[in-house]
């Protein structure tokens, strides 16, 4: 479905100008960590009592950001170009303090959660802005080949 969702486009107006669309509905279960880290069960954050990977340093940083991601073998890259043979994340920064993570699909697009709204799918640049600021840094890690 396309996005239509007053709240969604208010938030990111870029979302009314793109090919973005709506994937699933609103979930407080999960959040945008957690979507990219393909968990739909805990609502991922450094702060207690909310999960974190315990390898991970608990602290609401970009290193701390990172560092859960590198529990789940992910390591930083130079781009969000496509490369079937990696997955792909992306934290947006917005004055220094990480505020998003989106995950590459198969297809080029992101696929994210966007704190408890829907899950969308969209382009890198559709929610950068005022409120999640930009794409910072990229992070891959090989993709499983399934028999």
């Amino acid at each position: 479905m396309s996005i239509h969702d007053a709240t969604l486009t208010s938030l990111f107006p870029n979302l009314t100008q793109a090919g973005a669309f709506i994937t699933s509905m609103s979930s407080p279960r999960y959040n945008c960590i957690a979507w990219a880290a393909e968990d739909q069960e805990f609502w991922w954050e450094p702060a207690s009592p909310y999960y974190w990977p315990s390898r991970a340093k608990r602290e609401n940083s970009l290193n701390g950001w990172i560092s859960a991601f590198q529990t789940l073998h992910y390591q930083p890259c130079a781009t969000g170009s496509l490369d079937p043979a990696y997955s792909k994340i992306a934290i947006y920064v917005k004055e220094g303090t990480p505020t998003h993570v989106a995950r590459q699909l198969s297809n080029g697009k992101w696929t994210s959660k966007c704190g408890k709204l829907q899950d969308i799918e969209h382009d890198l640049a559709d929610l950068a802005g005022v409120e999640y600021g930009q794409p910072f840094i990229f992070m891959q890690k090989l993709r499983q080949v399934t028999p």
